[in-house]
């Protein structure tokens, strides 16, 4: 039998606010509410989808909703740190920095990460989004910024809209799906034989970051 991942289905995350959520990812991101369930383990709690309006593999991003009570996550090994959708070029990226600023988001970026640019901005929850042009991870580079997304929490990005005032999402500006996910771990060794050793993953990158005492290791397909 064949052992080769494919690619990303879906990303779960959790919300302390259902209809907060619903209102960032339709009407600040354009994706669409394909279904609204509930936890099967906490039948009390939602289960929100969000995706392409097909709903499909590779566009989906769910929540669950435990309610206020949850509090915020913690930066830590084993957590998933940001997640990136892919829009269609620098045109459509410039697009988005000047509608997310209009909708009261605060954004970071673009910036030139080799093979593709990226702008940065959270969520109602805090989770830290990334918006990215087309690329793979073969020219990956963050040596302009290695430390920015660990240091970005509550300081206000800086820089102007790149484009003219945005009425809304265009054709253009769709999200096109998910791009990539950034994890934390204590041990690089130990997530090369997980995710190359297991799951059959290429390793395409890894970055030394000298300055820290840091490495950075990009997997993909």
């Amino acid at each position: 039998m064949e052992r080769k991942t494919r690619g990303l289905h879906h990303i779960t995350a959790i919300t302390s606010d259902a209809s907060s959520a619903v209102s960032f990812y339709t009407r600040v991101l354009g994706l669409r509410l394909v279904k609204k369930t509930v936890n099967f383990d906490e039948p009390s709690a939602y289960h929100l989808y969000f995706g392409d309006e097909k709903g499909s593999p590779g566009t989906l991003l769910t929540f669950f909703d435990w309610g206020k009570a949850i509090g915020f996550g913690q930066v830590g090994a084993g957590v998933t740190h940001h997640f990136a959708f892919t829009t269609r070029d620098e045109g459509s990226l410039a697009n988005w920095k000047t509608w997310l600023e209009q909708n009261d988001v605060s954004v970071l970026g673009p910036f030139d990460r080799g093979s593709f640019n990226s702008l940065y901005f959270r969520d109602p929850d805090g989770l830290i989004l990334e918006i990215v042009t087309p690329g793979n991870g073969k020219d990956y580079s963050d040596a302009s910024h290695s430390e920015l997304t660990l240091q970005f929490g509550n300081r206000t990005p800086t820089g102007k809209a790149l484009a003219p005032r945005v009425r809304g999402i265009t054709v253009e500006m769709r999200l096109q799906g998910l791009h990539h996910v950034t994890a934390l771990t204590h041990g690089s060794s130990q997530t090369r034989e997980f995710f190359a050793g297991i799951l059959n993953m290429e390793l395409v990158k890894e970055n030394q970051r000298e300055s820290s005492g840091t490495a950075q290791q990009v997997f993909g397909l």
